[in-house]
């Protein structure tokens, strides 16, 4: 089985579409949607949100039992162009100085960089590299659960120094994604039972 993980319902969209997934639990604030040999979680928006999504997951599933996860989600950059579909090929977790590698394996046609986990919102972007504020959280989960290497990161770059998060809106979000739902769901169609 594929796990997606998600921040927000907007990043989802392309995997919902794509697999004809249906919501099968909002409980507990986990919100879970299923499609055959798939599955979304909807993690929220930073490390706290993905800790506690990732915790009551575990709880109905065993990390174990996943043949891959995938992390798809916007992410600043200054390296990068709006609109760039990025593969992550180690996350670092600015606030404890922590960095580990992540497999690429079926992302390997997109480019590699640096992923930044930052606790609130990035606008200085000072390294190349792309920021978000769920990588790290996702890694340390899953590392300590034995199953690193089955994470793939995903990153689509929607803000940076010429382009503010901050005039980032629902409607441009979509747009991005939209655009980008080919690239995306190529990557994750690899990932999935029958064709791995």
């Amino acid at each position: 089985m594929l796990v997606v993980l998600c921040a927000h319902k907007i990043e989802a969209e392309p995997f919902i579409q794509r697999y004809g997934m249906v919501q099968t639990s909002n409980v507990e604030g986990m919100t879970l949607f299923e499609g055959v040999g798939v599955q979304l979680l909807l993690t929220g928006q930073g490390r706290d949100n993905v800790a506690r999504s990732l915790s009551k997951f575990f709880l109905r599933h065993s990390p174990q039992d996943i043949d891959y996860w995938l992390n798809f989600g916007i992410a600043g950059s200054s390296e990068f162009e709006i609109g760039t579909m990025i593969t992550v090929c180690q996350v670092h977790h600015i606030s404890t100085n922590m960095s580990l590698a992540v497999n690429t394996a079926h992302c390997d046609t997109l480019p590699l960089c640096r992923c930044y986990t930052v606790d609130a919102i990035e606008q200085r972007y000072l390294t190349g590299g792309v920021y978000d504020m769920e990588a790290a959280a996702i890694v340390d989960a899953l590392q300590a659960h034995n199953v690193l290497q089955q994470l793939r990161l995903l990153k689509l770059v929607s803000d940076g120094p010429g382009y503010s998060v901050e005039n980032l809106d629902l409607h441009t979000i979509r747009l991005m994604v939209t655009e980008n739902a080919d690239l995306i769901t190529r990557v994750s169609d690899q990932l999935m039972p029958s064709t791995c």
